[in-house]
């Protein structure tokens, strides 16, 4: 398995418990992300207000 793959056991891992805590439905995960979103809206880079430095 390539190497950058396999470093990212971590990030699947995640992925999976939070799938299992809201049952595998997309609704229900969507929900919960787009809570999560409008909470930290301040720290989300977007659009034009993304810069390179």
């Amino acid at each position: 398995m390539n190497k950058d793959i396999e470093g990212i056991d971590w990030l699947r891992e995640i992925r999976k418990k939070m799938a299992d805590k809201y049952h595998n439905d997309p609704k229900i995960m969507g929900d919960y992300y787009r809570r999560i979103q409008k909470q930290y809206q301040h720290r989300i880079i977007s659009g034009s207000s993304a810069h390179i430095r």
